[in-house]
């Protein structure tokens, strides 16, 4: 029993001293918690200064591991410091870090964001996230290498590329970590000798060179390095330069005497140490040399400048006079074409204002959308009659805008880039004086906008605080900062119907904005129900000729005879005319003349070509006509053989078909629809006189429920259609008019005039019995009406015709036949 009880003791005993084992290890405890070792792994420097031999490059990768005996490692610190261990100063002799590490500690430990910091917080901001601790497990550093310059006798030593030579220079690196207990490891260091070469530095502006060049008030000085390290590249760390103001002799106005401070200003800290901006109102401010109000010069502006290379040597100066002048101020461009049309980048895109055809010459990709018949192509403005660019208004209308300045686009040459203003060429980014066209090395700042007398409206940027721009007249824009994504850029929508006014101003690092803007004036006219038209649009295409066409002849058959008895408004606009003064050749590669905006409000279009022997343009307004008729428009059209050219022109407009001939049952898939009246493979394509044979249309026969027929009128204007100089005989017939082929007229195309010929006979001009009975009844007119259009196609030129006998028919058509 007595043993038992001493056996119970010791177990007590043993697992009292277990317990006391398995607590050890944790500090202030009976073991001491082991340190984690930390190893720099790979590395260009020593352990020993005494062992430096050759210098090495200043750039180095450095990487490290470490473990702990008895738990784990949780980061790392390291720091660079000088030869003695002391950490590296700046000029105000606080502790410094190296180029890409150069936030520290007061020992000189790089900071670090911590995981989940903002970064976007400066780590010299208090609410900086930041500690000396890292898990990263290696670091490039750019070790300092500003040592003592190397000169021989009394020279400066100079290397290969004209560079003074400086002494390799002896830093440490020091690394050590932490492990879960919050022990820190012994500091393990390496010694590294490093060289670079000198660097030299180079002025200009961020918009080029200007050494001996006249800027304007406002400009970002552009600083770099040359410098020629291998394997590191032209890396700067900051730049310092000063400004000084000198009289025609050279010497230095004085700061007192309205000269500039002797102060080297640092760029060291900016985001882009590369640039640094400069204007009347920055400080230091920039000092006019001239100016509209003083146009004497009597002083030039100096810049002096230094660069630091990312292994801490500074550059010998360099300077660069120049001269500024106090007067210029960009120009507004808004790209919606110059006087040609040329350089138009405004599209609009709308269930009334699109195109099914993509012209091949458009270089970009534009707005389009995807619906139920087809892709729907955005085109620029119309020019309406007035002049005025015009669109068919919608609820989804939307006008893609684009602005910009003079000076932004061009070509490059060997010298200064050729300014174009073209948005289709080149990106050169310069600024032009609006006045005078001198380059003035500034940058753009903002654009102001205005729509209809209001600031522009985008809820993203409302016209408040510093978004809001008030002038002196009280007038009020959207100030747009440069690189915002409306600066240059903007979709205008919800516009109703009207005249509108897009308004706008470039303003440059001046604060200079373009005492002239740029304004964007359009009309948006909205569409007239099919039952709401109402009047008659002659719109005339007939080129004048005293022989074949003559223009005042023309007018008065159209607008007054054959018309006479109709009781509603008509209008006429001509062609020609409206391309001499309104139109823009380029605007629609050279096409469409018209807008459909002025033929939106009536019920009936009349479009004449008959000048015969002359292609129509009709082929080139085929978007105008196909938009009218979509809204429900009626259209008759009078021509002849020139038609057939039309057609084939239509067919080069689409791949597939042409949206324009559907409304009329036409397709370019029939290419032989129209043809002409041929003798032995000869046709009645004009009047020159061996073609005065083929002149055997005398008459259209009325066919589909018109009243009468319509004769050729005789004697004509046209004096071939009355005699033939060739066989000295009368003529009395018409030759180049269009016969459409009935075989390939779709089933709901209706013939409504049919051939009317001379009678045979055995005279030179008379048609042979065969050729009578070949070419009588042939189709001349057809017609295609459905619930929406009256489509009429006249194959032979109604102005030919007799008038009153056109009247009866022109009535008929329009009160519903």
């Amino acid at each position: 029993m007595l043993i038992l009880k001493k056996l119970s003791y010791l177990f007590i005993a043993i697992i009292g001293l277990l317990l006391i084992l398995n607590a050890c290890g944790r500090k202030g405890e009976l073991n001491i918690n082991l340190l984690p070792i930390i190893t720099i792994t790979s590395y260009e420097g020593v352990e020993d200064p005494d062992q430096i031999g050759d210098s090495i490059l200043f750039q180095q990768k450095i990487y490290w591991d470490a473990y702990d005996p008895d738990g784990t490692v949780t980061s790392y610190a390291f720091r660079v410091v000088d030869s003695l261990g002391v950490p590296y100063k700046d000029e105000n002799g606080a502790p410094t870090g190296t180029p890409g590490y150069e936030y520290v500690d007061d020992q000189g430990w790089v900071y670090h964001y911590q995981p989940g910091a903002d970064e976007t917080i400066p780590m010299d901001d208090p609410a900086a996230n930041i500690s000396i601790w890292t898990t990263q497990v290696y670091a490039e550093i750019n070790f300092p290498a500003n040592g003592e310059q190397l000169f021989d006798n009394g020279e400066p030593v100079i290397d290969d590329f004209g560079n003074p030579v400086y002494a390799p220079l002896t830093s440490i690196f020091e690394i050590k970590c932490i492990d879960n207990d919050e022990d820190e490891s012994e500091i393990v260091r390496k010694y590294f000798y490093s060289f670079s070469a000198a660097p030299s530095v180079v002025i200009e502006s961020t918009q080029g060179d200007i050494s001996q060049r006249t800027i304007g008030t406002g400009i970002y000085f552009q600083f770099r390095i040359r410098d020629n390290d291998q394997y590191v590249g032209e890396i700067s760390y900051y730049f310092l330069f000063k400004l000084e103001k000198r009289d025609l002799d050279g010497n230095i106005i004085p700061y007192a005497n309205g000269g500039y401070d002797t102060t080297w200003i640092s760029t060291k800290g900016q985001t882009d140490v590369t640039r640094y901006l400069m204007t009347q109102k920055t400080d230091p401010a920039l000092i006019p040399n001239f100016s509209q109000d003083d146009p004497v010069i009597n002083d030039s502006t100096y810049i002096i400048a230094k660069g630091v290379d990312i292994a801490g040597i500074v550059s010998d100066p360099d300077t660069v006079s120049f001269l500024i002048y106090d007067g210029y101020h960009p120009g507004t461009l808004i790209y919606q074409g110059n006087d040609s049309g040329d350089g138009c980048d405004i599209w609009i895109l709308g269930e009334n204002h699109f195109t099914k055809y993509l012209d091949g010459q458009i270089t970009k990709v534009i707005e389009e959308e995807n619906t139920s018949d087809g892709t729907h192509f955005s085109t620029p403005f119309w020019i309406n009659k007035e002049g005025e660019f015009a669109v068919l208004g919608s609820s989804d209308l939307k006008i893609f805008a684009h602005w910009g300045w003079h000076g932004e686009y061009g070509q490059t040459t060997q010298g200064e880039p050729n300014i174009t203003d073209n948005p289709f060429d080149l990106v050169v980014g310069t600024l032009k004086d609006e006045d005078t066209d001198a380059t003035y090395y500034s940058e753009m700042q903002y654009f102001d906008l205005r729509l209809d007398g209001e600031p522009y409206y985008y809820p993203p940027l409302p016209p408040e605080g510093d978004n809001l721009q008030i002038d002196d007249n009280g007038k009020e824009w959207l100030r747009i900062p440069i690189h915002h994504s409306i600066a240059q850029h903007s979709v205008l929508t919800s516009l109703e119907e009207g005249l509108h006014r897009l308004e706008v101003r470039a303003v440059d690092l001046q604060d200079a904005g373009d005492p002239t803007p740029a304004s964007m004036i359009f009309r948006i006219v909205n569409r007239v129900p099919k039952d709401e038209k109402e009047g008659i649009l002659i719109i005339d295409d007939s080129q004048d000729n005293n022989n074949f066409a003559p223009e005042a002849l023309l007018d008065s058959l159209y607008f007054e005879e054959f018309l006479a008895g109709y009781s509603g408004t008509i209008d006429m606009i001509d062609r020609e005319e409206l391309k001499e003064t309104v139109w823009r050749n380029q605007l629609h590669f050279a096409r469409d003349v018209f807008s459909p905006t002025d033929l939106e409000r009536y019920k009936w279009v009349i479009y004449h070509s008959d000048q015969i022997t002359v292609d129509s343009n009709f082929q080139k307004e085929f978007e105008i006509f196909s938009l009218y008729l979509r809204g429900g428009g009626n259209l008759i059209m009078s021509g002849g053989l020139n038609f057939r050219n039309t057609l084939n022109t239509l067919e080069d407009y689409l791949i597939d078909d042409n949206v324009f001939l559907n409304f009329f049952g036409l397709s370019t898939e029939d290419g032989d629809v129209i043809k002409a009246i041929s003798k032995n493979g000869s046709e009645a394509i004009g009047f020159t006189p061996d073609k005065l044979a083929l002149a055997y249309f005398n008459k259209a026969t009325a066919d589909n429920g018109f009243s009468q027929d319509i004769d050729l009128q005789i004697p004509s204007f046209n004096p071939f259609v009355n005699y033939s100089p060739v066989v000295q005989d009368s003529v009395k017939g018409l030759g180049p008019i269009a016969i459409f082929e009935e075989s390939l007229l779709p089933a709901d195309v209706e013939v409504i005039y049919r051939f009317g010929c001379k009678e045979p006979g055995d005279g030179p001009l008379d048609p042979t019995f065969d050729e009578y009975e070949e070419f009588t009844g042939q189709p001349v007119a057809i017609r295609r009406v459905t619930e929406d259009n009256s489509c009429y196609i006249f194959g032979f030129p109604l102005s030919y015709m007799k008038p009153e006998q056109v009247n009866v028919m022109m009535l008929e058509i329009i009160n519903g036949n």
